[in-house]
Order: C-alpha cells, then structure tokens, then sequence
C-alpha cells in the first residue's frame, strides 16, 4: 500500500503555497487584532474548514480566551474560559500536542461550554508554541468537505502555529511599547501640569481631565480629606457631580469601595491627603499595569496637594509675621497704632472698584 504524500513536501499543494505566503501577510501588521484576523483566516483556508477561533493564554488570569473568531458568529462562543488541562483546548495548551477528535461529544475531554458545541461534527486544536512554551491554541472544527481532520492537517496547522506565534510576540511586544510610550508621554504631562502652578482648583481639574485620557474612563475624581475628619471632600470630578465641588462630601471607606469604580490611596509616606477615583463606562478588567500607573498618578497627586498645603501654611505663617511686626512697630508710637491695617483696607476696596483681584 503506497504511503500517504507528506502535505509539506507537495509544493503543489495549494495548502503549502498559502502556509508559504503567510509569513509575508502575518509581518505585513504590527497590529494585534488584525494579525490574529488573518491567523484565522488562513486556518480557514489551509485546512480547509467551516471555523477557527483563537485561544490565548493570559498568564496574569491563568485562562485562554478566545481572542478571534472567524466563520462563526461570536455570539455562539462567549465569553467562556479554559484552564490549563480543561476540555479539549486546555488539553492540547497542557499537552504541547495536537488533538483530533471526530466525535466531540464522547471525547472523555470534551467540556460543554456555549452553543457552537452542538455544530461540530469534526475538530482540530493545535497548540501556539513560542520557545517550548505555549501561548494559545488554534482551534478549528468541521472540515470541508465533511471529512475528519488527519495528521496532514496537524502538520500544517503546526507549522501555521510556529509562525504565527512569532507574530503575535512581536505584535504584543509592539502593543506594550506604545501602550508605555503613551503612558509616559500622559504621566509626563501630569507632571508638567503639576509643576506649573500650587493652585489646586486649576491643577487638579487638569490631573483628572489627564487620567480620563490616559485610563480610558468615563469619569475621574480627586476626594481630599478635611483636616481632622473621616470626611473627604469632592475637589474635582469629570463627572456628573462637576455643580458639587467643594460641597459633595463622602467617607473615607466608602470612597475606596465603590462598586464600578476604581480608587487609590493619596498618601505621602503614612500621610493619607486624599482618594484619587476613576468610572469606568462599561464593565472591565484592569490588569497589573493599569493598577500600577493609576497607583503611580495617584501617589503624584498626593504629592502636589500636600506640597501645595505646605505653601499655603507657609503663607499663613509668612503673613502672621508681617502683622505681628507691623502691629510691633506700630504699638511704638500711639498715632501710628492701625495704620497699617487701615491702609490695607483702603487698598483692598479700591482694587475692587478697579475690578482687581
């Protein structure tokens, strides 16, 4: 019996023509959602099959999510997650090794989440290696023309995988570099803002202006804390409370633990001054770094109202001094006692006929 032709060895495959043109298609986009568009697509075609979607691992969640559906509605898949050694995709991430399967529902692995189960007469899940680790699975399921998914087709989706998990590293790679070149470039203007005036009403309204920006939120707000109170104050906001400023008053506690929100401490060293708080339009999951450059502009902040407090006790005391001197000099002589008092005055209501501050 003559041995099955190797799929990678038939140049006229059109299979292996398409898997040979693909690198130049996947290093033609450094942007994410398109490079696992086209992954997708081109399982679609190479196999050939009804579907592919594309499992990524997210190491921080210890999940694969399907990032990319092609050929069947996203509706059918969710929002459903697999755990390392979960059903059949989690498998194939475990195991390093292709899983075929032509009858799903009796596969001891097979885990029934969503819809599109019921669909599927034949399957295929290759996993994404990236330097002997897995980072996804490709997933595919029902071969056209009605037949089972063999060897040749774990071959080439193999070696579709290789190459298709070098793009997507250097896709993320691009992604976290701008996403860190953006985040500099907000955190940088944050201190400039900072470093451009000690007036809290004017720097505050521009730091969560800022912060709106760079966490993508719906609406941002600094609470300060008043002086030997549990209370903190509503100092600035994006939000629907803009008329409140200065009245709107809310508990310590109550600030750090808003449903739908996102709050951070500002504190200096042990000192807490205040809650920076930020709403999210819709539901979200933020990850590592976002907590971290919230906590960063959050500590910034602290640091501006607090050396802002300081100038404004500075003043205080600066302006004490003055009136205990002049009061000093003037006591001297009792002719001169309230002159200088009186001279402030005057001066002070005719600045005001002149519209000055």
């Amino acid at each position: 019996m003559p041995r099955a032709a190797d799929p990678l060895t038939d140049l006229h495959d059109p299979r292996v023509v398409l898997l040979l043109e693909l690198p130049r298609a996947m290093t033609s986009t450094l942007e994410l959602d398109d490079l696992l568009g086209r992954i997708a697509a081109a399982v679609t075609e190479i196999v050939p099959c009804e579907w592919c979607i594309l499992w990524l691992y997210d190491p921080e969640d210890g999940v694969l999510r399907p990032e990319t559906v092609h050929g069947i509605d996203r509706d059918e898949i969710g929002d459903h997650e697999f755990r390392p050694g979960e059903g059949l995709i989690g498998a194939a991430f475990a195991s390093l090794e292709p899983i075929i399967t032509g009858d799903l529902r009796r596969d001891p692995r097979f885990v029934d989440k969503g819809t599109a189960a019921e669909r599927i007469r034949s399957l295929i899940d290759v996993p994404l290696v990236l330097e002997e680790l897995p980072i996804g699975v490709l997933d595919a399921a029902n071969k056209i023309p009605g037949h089972d998914f063999d060897q040749g087709d774990a071959q080439l989706l193999a070696m579709l995988g290789a190459q298709a998990a070098v793009a997507i590293r250097n896709a993320r790679d691009h992604r976290r570099i701008r996403r860190k070149v953006h985040e500099l470039e907000a955190l940088h203007g944050i201190t400039e803002v900072i470093g451009t005036s000690l007036e809290p009403t004017e720097v505050l309204a521009k730091i969560v202006h800022a912060v709106d920006q760079l966490m993508g939120t719906a609406d941002c707000s600094i609470y300060l804390l008043e002086p030997g109170e549990e209370a903190l104050v509503l100092a600035a906001t994006t939000g629907p409370r803009e008329d409140q400023v200065g009245t709107y008053r809310v508990g310590w506690n109550q600030a750090m633990a808003r449903q739908g929100a996102l709050a951070a401490p500002m504190a200096v060293r042990t000192k807490r001054v205040g809650v920076l708080e930020v709403r999210f339009d819709h539901a979200t999951d933020t990850s590592a770094e976002d907590r971290l450059l919230f906590d960063t502009v959050a500590r910034q902040t602290a640091v501006f109202v607090e050396k802002s407090n300081l100038y404004r006790t500075i003043q205080d005391i600066y302006l004490k001094v003055i009136k205990a001197l002049s009061e000093a000099v003037e006591a001297k002589d009792p002719e001169t006692v309230g002159h200088c008092f009186r001279v402030s005055h005057y001066a002070e209501q005719i600045a005001g006929r002149m519209g000055l501050d």
